[in-house]
Formats: structure tokens, sequence, C-alpha cells
């Protein structure tokens, strides 16, 4: 680094600034030092402090066990890293470069069926429990941040007042957290604009303060919890995207809905058809089903429960759905023609059909009917009918497909990319999850395609000289 200082007067601030942004962090740390020239590292401190993070397993890194075998060793490794965390947490907050913080991720710890207690979880479990007062308390003097992220953590009173405090705080993430503060989220100071809210209790009167701001929420519930997450998206009147996951199995689709006041600028839904209904009366473009009912609870026909995802005001243009029950699909494709005629992308990934009975003509049928190659054969020939509007057509199988007599994806590929249907389309992925090949379309009209992973995707018999015109 002896250049710096000799150069340094050669640039200005800003110039120093872009070189720093485009730094890793070990090269900032020796711009940030004091044997370079001071623009240099006024330059790189804003950098250097931007993003901060604090994981408490980071107490015994494998390289830390491997030297610190007996207990007395591991307990002096404990006090030495315990001091030292204990003192950045009390002095960084309170020095000059607190300013310059935009990002925090705490990741603490607790027991687990993948963390039993140990002697080493036992060391770790308390590192956190020291740790974590001295970072909730000064939470508040990073003014600047904008970015904030907890996991594995208690979320008590003394962690709300300083969060309470951060009027630059525009996207918090809770993972894995125990809410047992007496205090909820939201204050005059507080304006976020994304959460992610994973408690271990699902409390909606904890966020709903800090909701009216919000234009994107992710939650995981379950299907009891379907009160308590109408009662949060009531509070979010700017809501354009609503992921949710749900935590248990979808076993119906439930008839309580969401008031028609609620969430009036929603435009996204990514979750399971067990809360589809929030799209009812709402302007939803994109749909992303993560979870769809189980085949044997299904009240009515296979497809009946997706007609809630139709009652959008407005036409759907994205539409993917996950892991859709595959003796259902030949269902399917009416109904994305009926509910949205105008989609410009659609992915559907689905698993293969498991016979109950390898004798049984009637399952033989549908087994050949729900084949892969038979599905993307027939929406190449138009039997299974999709949107002319089409520019992205995904169809993926969750795993390897067996070979077909007539099939080949090289035949379905070619029958999709010369047909009149298809002339909207510029990029069709076909395969499976792990892999598959994906075709663009360029400006002159010509195809190239990448292949991803290395499974044998033809999935045909090259010695047949079938055309597939009967799969």
């Amino acid at each position: 680094m002896a250049w710096v200082p000799s150069a340094a007067t050669q640039f200005s601030l800003d110039i120093w600034s872009q070189i720093s942004k485009q730094c890793d962090r070990n090269t900032l740390r020796q711009l940030a030092t004091h044997e370079v020239h001071s623009v240099v590292r006024q330059s790189a401190l804003p950098y250097l402090f931007k993003k901060l993070h604090f994981h408490a397993f980071n107490l015994l890194r494998y390289e830390g066990r491997s030297l610190t075998s007996t207990p007395e060793e591991h307990e002096d490794l404990f006090n030495a890293k315990s001091h030292q965390s204990s003192q950045r947490f009390m002095q960084l907050p309170l020095s000059r470069f607190a300013r310059y913080v935009r990002t925090w991720t705490y990741e603490g710890f607790f027991y687990s069926d993948e963390d039993p207690e140990t002697a080493v979880t036992s060391m770790i479990y308390r590192y956190n429990q020291e740790m974590w007062p001295f970072f909730a308390e000064n939470l508040a003097c990073y003014t600047g941040l904008t970015n904030l992220s907890f996991r594995r953590v208690v979320i008590d009173e003394r962690a709300v007042i300083s969060l309470n405090k951060l009027a630059n705080l525009r996207d918090l993430s809770f993972s894995e957290v125990d809410i047992t503060s007496a205090i909820n989220l939201g204050s005059p100071h507080i304006r976020l604009i994304s959460l992610q809210y994973i408690p271990f209790n699902f409390l909606s009167a904890f966020i709903v303060g800090a909701c009216a701001t919000l234009g994107t929420l992710r939650v995981h519930v379950s299907k009891e919890d379907h009160r308590a997450l109408h009662d949060v998206l009531e509070h979010c009147p700017v809501l354009n995207q609503l992921a949710i996951t749900l935590t248990d199995e979808e076993d119906s689709v439930p008839s309580h809905s969401l008031s028609i006041t609620a969430c009036p600028n929603l435009t996204e839904y990514i979750g399971p058809g067990y809360y589809a209904g929030v799209i009812a009366g709402r302007p939803v473009r994109e749909i992303e089903l993560n979870q769809c009912p189980r085949p044997q609870y299904f009240a009515t026909e296979e497809t009946d429960w997706l007609e809630v995802c139709g009652r959008g005001t407005v036409p759907v243009e994205v539409f993917w759905i996950h892991d859709f029950p595959t003796f259902a699909i030949p269902d399917l494709f009416p109904v994305i023609m009926e509910k949205f005629p105008l989609l410009t992308d659609l992915q559907l990934t689905f698993y293969a059909y498991t016979m109950a009975d390898d004798n049984d003509p009637e399952d033989i049928e549908i087994s050949n009917q729900v084949h892969y190659l038979s599905i993307i054969h027939d929406v190449s020939t138009g039997k299974y009918e999709v949107p002319g509007t089409l520019r992205y057509l995904e169809i993926l199988l969750c795993e390897e497909y067996e070979i077909h007599p007539t099939i080949t994806l090289a035949q379905v590929v070619d029958r999709i990319q010369s047909s009149e249907k298809f002339t909207n389309l510029d990029c069709l992925i076909l395969g499976n999850k792990e892999s598959y090949q994906c075709w663009n379309k360029d400006e002159t009209g010509v195809w190239s395609m990448i292949q991803y992973g290395e499974d044998d995707l033809e999935g045909g018999d090259n010695d047949g000289d079938g055309d597939g015109s009967d799969g």
C-alpha cells in the first residue's frame, strides 16, 4: 500500500469513494488504516462499516475448536471472545463509525434437534446470552441503519424500544425469534417498507403498528393463524407483495375471506392455495402458488379450488404453480385458459405419477397420460392449450423422468418453436429441477440453448422412428 499516500492527492474524495465501493473487505481494511492518506481512509470507512454481522456460532469456528481441545482452553477462548465482542458492542455504537452502518445481521443461538445441548453448544448459548443484551441496548445508536436482520434471539422490551427509535430503518427481518416483549413494534419514527416475520409464536398485535407503510410482507404461518394473519393484512393499506409459507400440510381451502377493504394495492401473491382467497377483489397480476391442497382432500373437482385465483380485479400476467397433483394436470390447462387468458409467464412443476397398482389398466392409462414427455408433447400440439400471449414457459418435473417409447424432448422443442401458437414465446425451459434446457429467442427469431445439469433429457428411444404424434 506504499503507493497510496503519494497517489491519493491525484484523485478527489468522490473518485476514491467510487474505488472503495468496488473493494472487498480485506482491501477496505487496508485502505482504512492510518498508514494511508486521510482522503483514502475517509473514502473506505463508510464501505468498511456499511454491512456488519454477528454470528454466535463464530465463537468456536473450526480452526478455534481444533486449537482448543481441553475444557480450560475452551473457557479461555470463550472469555477472550466474549470480552472482544462486548467491547465491540459497547464502543462501536458510540463511535463516529456508527453513522456509516446501514445493515446489521445478528444471528444468535437456540437449542434445537439439530443443535442439542453439548459442551460446545452450551458455550455458544452462553456467548449469545451475554452478547445480545449489549447489542439490543445500543441498537438505537445506529441512526443510519436501513436493513436489520435477527435470527434465533429473544425479542424483549429492550430490543423493541431500540427498534422503535430507528427512523431510517426500511427492511426488518425476524427469523426463528421468540417474542416476549409486552411493547409492540411501531412508533411515529419507524417507517418500514419490507418486513419478514417468522416468529415461534405468530402475534399479530406485535407488528400491526408497523404495517402502515409496508410494501412487502413475508410471513410463515399455520392454518390456525388465519385470523391473526387477516388482522395484520387489514393494517397494510399500501402492501403490494405478500409472501406466505404454510408451516403445516394443506388439506383444504378455507371458507374464511379477507375484508374487501384490506390490501387494496396488492399486486403479487406468493403462497399456498390455502390463503389464496386474499387475491379476490384485489389487483393481483402475479401469482405463485408454493403449496397445493393434498389430493385426498379435494372436495369437488381437482381444480375447483383454483377458481379463487381468478377473482382479482385485473388480468393475471404471471402464474407459477409448484408441485401440482400429477393426476390432475390434464384438468389444469383448461382452468389456466379460462382464468388467465392474458398470461405472459407460466411456470409449472410436478412429481412423476406413482401407480398404486402396476397391473391396473386404468392406473397404467393415467401414468401414460401424465408422463412428463406426454404432457409437454400435448402442450406443443395444442391438446393442452396455453395462452398465445405467453413469453415465458417453464414446465419441469421435480425428478428425473423415464424413457418414453415414442416422444423425445427434441421433438417437443422443435414443435413449440415452429408453432404459430407460440409466436410470442421468447424463453422456454424444459427438463427437471436438477437438469434442464433453457432456450432463448433473440431479436432475429433464432433460438439458442444452454443445458444446466448432466442428465440425459431426451428420454426417448432413439432407435424408434415414431414422431410422437400418438403420444
